[in-house]
Parts: structure tokens; C-alpha cells; sequence
């Protein structure tokens, strides 16, 4: 007998269907995100704390993020003269890494 969980067609199925629900839930995540950053506006984010610079940096990527999530959603379109990078958008937040 082999060591470990052993695939089986169900444990593909349940694997699979996991990571899709997962996605879905974080793109939904990033765009109420989205809208509550936006709710509370720069004002709302340097009230908190934030600098500035970093209230604007949060709510530019997060807006960035949003339209990620609404393209993969199915409800947001971005044309041949659009151009758009996700990565290079979020590179303030991920470091690049």
C-alpha cells in the first residue's frame, strides 16, 4: 500500500472545484473591498492613519485589482486601446517578489 492519500476521482473533483470556488470568492472579496475603500475615499484612509501617498497607492491598486476581478467576472471589458498590466499595477503592494 502506498503512503498518503491516494487519488481518486472524487478527490480530483473536490480539489478542483475548491480552487474554482476559491478564486471566485476572492475576486467577489476584492471587489466589496474595492467599494469599501472607495466609500471611505482618501479623507476616510488618512483619518485612519494613512499618509497621503499610501491612502492614494491603496485606493489606485485596489482600483487596479477591481477591474482584474471584474474582467474575470465577466462584467468589465478593456479594449486593444486600453492597455492594461496587472502586475505592473500592483507591483507597490507585492514588492515585486
Amino acid at each position: 500500500m502506498a503512503a498518503g492519500i491516494q487519488p481518486t476521482q472524487a478527490i480530483i473533483n473536490a480539489q478542483a472545484g475548491q480552487l474554482v470556488l476559491n478564486c471566485r470568492n476572492s475576486l467577489q472579496q476584492i471587489l466589496f473591498f474595492n467599494d469599501y475603500l472607495n466609500n471611505l475615499g482618501q479623507s476616510g484612509l488618512i483619518a485612519l492613519g494613512f499618509s497621503s501617498g499610501d491612502a492614494t497607492l491603496l485606493l489606485d491598486v485596489y482600483e487596479n485589482m477591481a477591474a482584474v476581478a471584474s474582467m474575470c467576472m465577466g462584467s468589465a471589458y478593456t479594449g486593444p486601446t486600453l492597455p492594461f498590466n496587472f502586475l505592473a499595477q500592483t507591483i507597490p503592494l507585492w514588492g515585486g517578489n
